[in-house]
């Protein structure tokens, strides 16, 4: 705007010597010094008044800009907006009293989805809690059943199905659980100086079960003093989600070895493995909502642990990496924010 002001008032200017230098020369020639001296003052004098009048409405024009750039980003902020402007009688007053409006409704549309979205996720909680109890009954009786030696085979593997719907049953709840989490927003992070070795120790716990059913091998690099500006709890949740599916898609045998560096402003946090691996056109799209790949159809999961994974790193200020290659594995390198206090 100041340019555009800068460039306005450089236009005036020439057209003024035009002006002036065409007059000069005419009245030069044919009129007389007196007439030669009232125009020329004459002229200054109009040509004055006119900048005057236009640095006037430039100036009021950039004042208005301005306080309508600061009304916009208050209402991207979500602050509220104050009615004071609503009483005035000016062109700004008008324009501020639309921008009230549509702010307000805004807002009854964000507090009517959230009333929502905090509905459907307390039942879904609620329904998982009182399906949580059945569940560990049925798994509890099944396996007391299944010590009994005089079973015959037919029973062993009735109840070995069983217990495969089972895990399944409760597979499904916890996605609900992460997926209801998504919906409402219900995310929130509370960070606070935590040691690393924790993150992962509370991460492979999670998964050591499934990796020595599969007889892979996970290795650590991870020294004791290395800390993060995290919230411990979500950022378990997010490596685990990363574990789960490394985990899931390498084969028997295989290998995950998780490394983590600290670096100047981030901890790196890198878990490789010797899975399938992700075509390179697709790494954009396995942290979409739901995503799974036609190829993995025959593996249990419902495209939401990354999802939730990256949602949580971000929101800790952290940012989330990829490389794959078909057939030789996956890296997800993970970075975590080492906060202000670890910079000064």
């Amino acid at each position: 705007m100041k340019s555009n002001r800068n460039f306005g008032g450089k236009v005036l200017l020439l057209v003024y010597i035009l002006i002036s230098m065409s007059i000069h020369l005419v009245c030069f020639k044919f009129a007389s010094l007196k007439i030669y001296i009232c125009v020329s003052v004459y002229q200054f004098c109009t040509v004055s008044m006119i900048y005057l009048f236009y640095r006037k409405i430039m100036n009021e024009i950039i004042e208005q800009t301005q306080m309508l750039e600061k009304t916009m980003d208050q209402m991207l902020s979500h602050c509220k907006l104050g009615y004071e402007q609503l009483l005035e009688d000016t062109l700004y007053s008008k324009l501020y009293t639309k921008l009230y409006k549509i702010n307000e409704i805004q807002k009854l549309h964000m507090q009517e989805r959230e009333d929502e979205l905090a509905i459907t996720h307390e039942l879904i909680s609620d329904i998982s809690h009182q399906v949580k109890t059945p569940i560990a009954n049925i798994r509890i009786y099944s396996e007391m059943i299944l010590r009994n030696e005089e079973l015959s085979e037919d029973t062993i593997y009735k109840l070995k199905t069983m217990e495969l719907q089972i895990n399944k049953l409760d597979f499904l709840l916890k996605s609900l659980i992460k997926m209801s989490r998504l919906e409402a927003n219900m995310i929130v992070i509370r960070p606070e100086r935590s040691k690393m070795i924790d993150l992962v120790a509370g991460a492979l716990n999670n998964v050591v079960i499934d990796a020595e059913k599969k007889n892979i091998n996970i290795t650590t690099q991870c020294s004791h003093n290395i800390m993060a500006y995290i919230d411990l709890k979500w950022t378990i949740e997010a490596v685990f989600n990363i574990l789960d599916n490394a985990v899931k898609y390498t084969p028997v045998n295989g290998k995950i070895i998780i490394k983590v560096e600290e670096l100047e402003e981030f901890v790196k946090v890198g878990i490789s493995d010797t899975g399938i691996g992700i075509e390179e056109k697709k790494i954009p799209l396995i942290f979409q909502r739901f995503y799974r790949d036609g190829s993995i159809k025959n593996i249990e999961g419902l495209g939401l642990g990354l999802c939730l994974a990256r949602e949580i790193i971000e929101k800790e200020k952290g940012y989330i990496r990829v490389s794959s290659k078909i057939g030789k594995g996956t890296c997800f390198l993970v970075f975590l924010w080492k906060g202000k206090e670890c910079n000064d």
